[in-house]
């Protein structure tokens, strides 16, 4: 009896191990064959070295980066971007604001926003500063100063023919308003009506 036994556990096995191994054609629950029909055109893929061929591959009309100078106005800044002549008729999506913000030594950066009009709404968003110190440099000269940076991915939208508005405010440690100037660097895509 476990003669037969072990005979039929063995081809049961081998059988098992044949039907595991054997090629076949693999469906989904409720899937049908998806047949693939090769184009007389051939696929171009984008050069990742060209931005705008890059930036067209994904689908965006138009990159867009620049930079608005943020003024010392002696108690923080301000400065602005004209979308009416910088890019006319077009809306912004942002999608990258980076920054490099100077204030005296021994000051605290406590905000950087921008301010900006999307589906006709006006906002203001605040950047997030994780260092308010940051670095102090060219300690011991008339040209001391603080410098923090700050870097953060953003989903803003302007629409065409509105201004941005950047602002920043320092603060000292007696709640004294510092000097404070920054360079603020946005990136996205301009986009056509």
């Amino acid at each position: 009896m476990s003669v037969t036994r072990n005979f039929v556990f063995g081809v049961a096995l081998a059988l098992s191990v044949a039907f595991a191994a054997a090629p076949r054609a693999a469906f989904a629950l409720g899937s049908t064959p998806v047949t693939v029909v090769n184009p007389s055109v051939p696929v171009t893929v984008g050069n990742p070295d060209d931005p705008a061929a890059f930036a067209k591959a994904q689908g965006i009309q138009h990159p867009f980066q620049t930079v608005i100078i943020c003024s010392n106005l002696g108690n923080g800044c301000s400065g602005s971007l004209d979308l009416a002549s910088s890019n006319p008729n077009q809306r912004l999506i942002i999608e990258f604001v980076d920054a490099q913000c100077s204030m005296a030594p021994g000051a605290s950066l406590f905000e950087v926003t921008i301010r900006n009009t999307g589906s006709g709404v006006e906002i203001l968003h605040d950047l997030a500063i994780h260092d308010h110190l940051g670095v102090t440099l060219e300690a011991g000269t008339d040209h001391a100063h603080n410098q923090v940076p700050l870097a953060q991915l953003v989903r803003l939208y302007a629409d065409a023919n509105t201004t941005i508005v950047v602002n920043a405010d320092a603060q000292t440690s007696n709640n004294s308003q510092s000097f404070a100037s920054c360079a603020l660097r946005l990136s996205g895509q301009a986009i056509d009506p």
